[in-house]
């Protein structure tokens, strides 16, 4: 069954494919060395990716930490700032922002972010594609459904950073 309609875009996820690709990420995100109590930044219109997301994180215990999709360099930045955040996942392209730049103006500011992925774009020097991502099940394949488990959060640990656009 349909579980998604992305109705910008016309994309449709079905149960199973959200299921796969979750699985998938959150492997693929231990696989990188990203687990319990690392916040992971998305930055995002209402896109499938953010349900993605949000529960692949809560399968390994990282933190989720969505940014409204209108927050540009000050707020960016001192959200990833102030978290600590080790990896920022964002479009290749949205609304002209350029992101590429703005990460490499930021380098030497952002000492804990390791991990850069890129959605719906190619990526480029240093980004990971989070496609790939949610498609590689080579670490579900090689470990078995149970590998997934060994990372689950306790329920008492933290697992969302919500922040305001502003708009209270």
């Amino acid at each position: 069954k349909i579980a998604i309609i992305e109705a910008a875009s016309q994309v449709t996820l079905s149960y199973k494919e959200i299921r796969d690709k979750t699985r998938n990420l959150a492997a693929g995100l231990v696989r990188l060395g990203i687990g319990k109590s690392d916040v992971v930044a998305i930055q995002a219109p209402n896109w499938a990716e953010l349900v993605i997301c949000h529960l692949a994180l809560n399968r390994i215990g990282a933190i989720f930490l969505p940014l409204h999709h209108g927050f540009r360099e000050a707020d960016i930045k001192h959200l990833l700032k102030h978290t600590s955040a080790k990896a920022f996942i964002y479009p290749g392209s949205y609304t002209e922002f350029d992101y590429r730049a703005f990460l490499e103006d930021l380098r030497g500011e952002l000492p804990n972010l390791h991990k850069k992925f890129v959605m719906r774009g190619k990526p480029l020097d240093g980004e990971l594609s989070f496609e790939n991502l949610t498609s590689d099940c080579s670490l579900i394949e090689e470990n078995g459904d149970d590998f997934l488990e060994l990372n689950r959060p306790d329920a008492t640990e933290s697992k969302h950073i919500m922040v305001s656009s502003g708009t209270t």
